[in-house]
This record gives structure tokens, C-alpha cells and sequence, in this order.
């Protein structure tokens, strides 16, 4: 996978469109997603924006689930086919869009 594309891609669309990002990754690339979100929050910091319009969040599939519950609008999923029908399941209880 492209980590770095993955990631960004999708919060620089949603910062545009004037959203607040939480972003989970996988429990394997947390260094480099921490990394990543650091330097994104800096920019927004240097340009006048709040920091915290984009924050991450590391954990297993309990950590997912709970971050689906929690009253999201919209869900992005980048994983596998296996992963993504779990977490269009549990979506698909509070009818949160996944895109």
C-alpha cells in the first residue's frame, strides 16, 4: 500500500470540505501514520487553523468498532475485503455512509 497517499489523500479532501478528520489506522503502520498526521498539524497550526481538526487514533478492531459508534457522519475505509465487510456491518447499524 502507499500509506502516505492513503492517508493523506483522504484528509486533505476532507479538510477542503471544511470537516474535522479522526483517522484509525492500522495497529501496523502507526509510527508512520503519527508521523504523517504530526506534519499535517503543523501546517494547519503555521496557516491560522486549529491543530486539532485532524487527530489519529491507533488500535485493534475494538478500537474501530468503538470509533464507528461514536456518532461519525461519514466513514472512508482503505483495507482489505474482509476488514471493510466487518466495518460496513457495523456501519450499517447506525446507517453511517461508507465510502
Amino acid at each position: 500500500n502507499y500509506p502516505f497517499h492513503n492517508l493523506l489523500g483522504q484528509i486533505i479532501s476532507a479538510i477542503f470540505a471544511g470537516n474535522a478528520i479522526v483517522v484509525k489506522v492500522s495497529e501496523y503502520v502507526t509510527w508512520s501514520s503519527q508521523f504523517y498526521i504530526t506534519i499535517v498539524q503543523k501546517i494547519l497550526a503555521a496557516y491560522g487553523h486549529s491543530p486539532d481538526l485532524v487527530q489519529i487514533v491507533i488500535g485493534f478492531a475494538p478500537t474501530g468498532v468503538a470509533l464507528i459508534n461514536s456518532g461519525i457522519d461519514k466513514l472512508t475505509f482503505i483495507g482489505s475485503p474482509q476488514v471493510g465487510k466487518l466495518v460496513m456491518a457495523e456501519a450499517a447499524k447506525t446507517l453511517t455512509p461508507v465510502v
